[in-house]
């Protein structure tokens, strides 16, 4: 069973993100912000890192640049779900090294669906 890290600051999202990885047989862990995020990926080291791009305390970007730094958690796959609809912050999001992006609210298929592509 693959083990996701779900980081994302606002509950709902973050508890219906996880119902939906759950359901699928996924085993998931939750942080709130990027601080706690980073700290449970070192702490874990997940199959995959899904991440909100607006969080207090460490935003999306400063997280992945934490983690893509981090010998240890670089080649884990990175993907963002976030609301932020610009073309530029999704290509600098890639950029950094993010493997995917997809738009909230997205449905529970298109999630499972990028999820499965990259753990493959």
């Amino acid at each position: 069973m693959s083990l996701i890290l779900y980081i994302e600051d606002n509950s709902y999202n973050r508890e219906n993100g996880m119902e939906i990885l759950e359901l699928a047989g996924y085993e998931v862990i939750t942080a709130i912000n990027g601080v706690d995020g980073v700290a449970l990926a070192i702490e874990r080291v997940p199959d995959l890192i899904i991440c909100d791009i607006l969080m207090p305390k460490l935003d999306g970007y400063e997280t992945i640049q934490q983690i893509k730094g981090n010998p240890k958690l670089a080649k884990i796959p990175f993907m963002f779900a976030t609301a932020s609809a610009q073309k530029s912050e999704m290509q600098r999001g890639l950029d950094l090294g993010a493997n995917a992006y997809i738009r909230k609210p997205f449905d529970g298929q298109e999630l499972l669906d990028t999820v499965k592509g990259l753990l493959v």
